[in-house]
């Protein structure tokens, strides 16, 4: 008679475990080993685009000094500055006359409101020269301080600038213009005619100025001068 022999397991609890232990320590190492190669490759992934980032701002920042500077070295800077840019230097100033052609441009002068005042808020400061009048000239006369001597007085049309000793006026009232509640000790008259018979037909930007000792150019006033016409005279 055969006898029933039972089938049992080579394997043992012991060895079941020793297996599942070290399938569980394989998946756990190679998932941490994905999410480390995952970390590592989003860090080379923001590190590049930061510095890519980085690049471009740098790019931007680099160009946009550049062209500041570019801008800065092709504008020109003007060749004087206007009385009121001084602070203290400038004391004081009037022009008591504006002439056209040599006339008076203002009819009727006034102590209270001066040709300075009127050329500002009357003409604002431009002067129309228009078929029928002629194109001769334009002058000032007045006076102006500083906290140092003026060396010459002047004018300007557009870029061209013209000093003339001829241009100081002294007159029987330099003391009252010395005083020190006019323009100080260092003030002097002034008489400046500006020429305009050369220029042709259009729109130019003149100016009366005083040259002071350092070597400072000081707008006294500025006018537009518009020529409506062509003066050229007929062959």
């Amino acid at each position: 008679a055969l006898s029933a022999v039972a089938c049992t397991s080579s394997e043992t609890p012991a060895d079941t475990t020793a297996d599942t232990m070290a399938e569980t320590t394989i998946g756990t190492v190679a998932d941490t080993t994905t999410e480390e190669a995952t970390t590592a490759d989003t860090t080379i992934e923001t590190t590049i685009e930061t510095t890519i980032e980085t690049e471009d701002v740098t790019e931007v920042a680099t160009e946009e000094a550049t062209e500041a500077a570019t801008e800065a070295q092709t504008t020109p800077s003007l060749p004087y500055v206007d009385k009121y840019a001084l602070g203290l230097d400038f004391i004081k100033s009037r022009m008591d006359l504006f002439y056209q052609n040599g006339e008076n441009y203002f009819s009727q002068f006034s102590t209270t409101n001066m040709a300075d005042d009127k050329l500002e808020n009357i003409a604002n400061n431009t002067i129309n020269f228009d078929e029928g009048t002629p194109v001769e000239s334009v002058g000032a006369f007045g006076w102006i301080g500083f906290t140092q001597p003026i060396e010459f007085y002047g004018y300007f049309i557009e870029d061209t600038f013209v000093y003339d000793e001829g241009f100081t006026h002294i007159g029987v009232d330099d003391a009252a213009v010395k005083a020190a509640n006019a323009g100080g000790k260092y003030a002097v008259r002034y008489d400046i005619t500006i020429p305009l018979s050369h220029l042709e037909q259009g729109s130019y930007e003149v100016g009366f100025v005083a040259k002071l000792q350092d070597g400072s150019v000081i707008l006294i006033h500025g006018l537009t001068i518009n020529i409506n016409y062509d003066p050229t005279p007929e062959a």
